[in-house]
């Protein structure tokens, strides 16, 4: 497992859609009157904040792959326990009966 905790992956995960939604969020929320973009974002960490490695070459593109198919699954997941719940809204509900 540590082998796949390194800096490609590390990479990977902050260019990921998610983070950079996070990140330009930050920055709307610091300073509201700055109008940014996440294109605008993603070429600031490409050009100016990550060393050219860990975003280029081989091992760069298997993480990358490697968190693709994780988003994958994730999102697959989420979408099956939201389709569940539509079908069984009962089962959704907590029980209070026990409730004081």
């Amino acid at each position: 497992m540590i082998q796949n905790v390194n800096k490609f992956t590390i990479a990977g995960l902050l260019l990921s859609e998610s983070v950079i939604n996070m990140i330009r969020k930050d920055i709307r929320r610091l300073c509201p009157s700055i109008k940014i973009e996440v294109t605008e974002i993603e070429k600031i960490l490409i050009n100016e904040v990550f060393k050219r490695d860990v975003i280029e070459g081989e091992e760069a593109e298997k993480a990358v792959q490697k968190l693709k198919k994780l988003n994958r699954k994730t999102h697959k997941k989420a979408a099956l326990d939201i389709a569940n719940i539509k079908n069984n809204p009962n089962e959704a509900k907590p029980d209070i009966s026990n409730a004081v």
